[in-house]
């Protein structure tokens, strides 16, 4: 099997050692603000009130191509935990079957509703203009526990 790092050198800056895993969070730094996100949509050509149909069918896009990785890996599935308080190491630790990774080394892929940072559009009563304004929600997330070969 290629290891983890040759296969992704060309995105890889460097590696650590020593540790038994690792957990890897991103975001997309432009859509973390109002200002960031209004100008996405901007040139994008997404007006606000189209809003909510755009992020809808990102977030079906998002589910189908993970839901399809975990489909393309033989024996593995998308695993949906009904609480977020319920551990993820753990659930993995507890899947029954080999424990050894598929060919691209997934280990499982994990969905659950959690709490997140996301918008919701709102109408200002004085302006009668939509805007974007920040909100709490829940949302589902996603989460992939690969095996990675070790680096040194």
């Amino acid at each position: 099997m290629q290891s983890f790092v040759s296969r992704h050198r060309h995105q890889i800056q460097g590696t650590l050692s020593g540790f038994d895993r690792l957990r890897f969070v991103g975001s997309l730094l432009r859509l973390s603000y109002v200002k960031g996100l209004a100008t996405v949509l901007a040139v994008t050509g997404v007006l606000l009130k189209d809003f909510g149909d755009y992020l809808l069918q990102i977030s079906q896009r998002i589910k189908r191509a993970s839901q399809q990785l975990a489909l393309d890996t033989p024996s593995r599935c998308v695993h949906y935990l009904p609480t977020s308080s319920q551990s993820k190491q753990d659930f993995v630790r507890g899947l029954p079957g080999p424990a050894q990774p598929g060919p691209s080394g997934l280990i499982a892929v994990l969905s659950c509703v959690e709490p997140c940072q996301t918008y919701q559009m709102h109408r200002d009563r004085r302006t009668k203009h939509l805007e974007l304004r920040p909100a709490t929600r829940k949302c589902l997330h996603y989460y992939f526990w690969f095996f990675a070969e070790s680096c040194g």
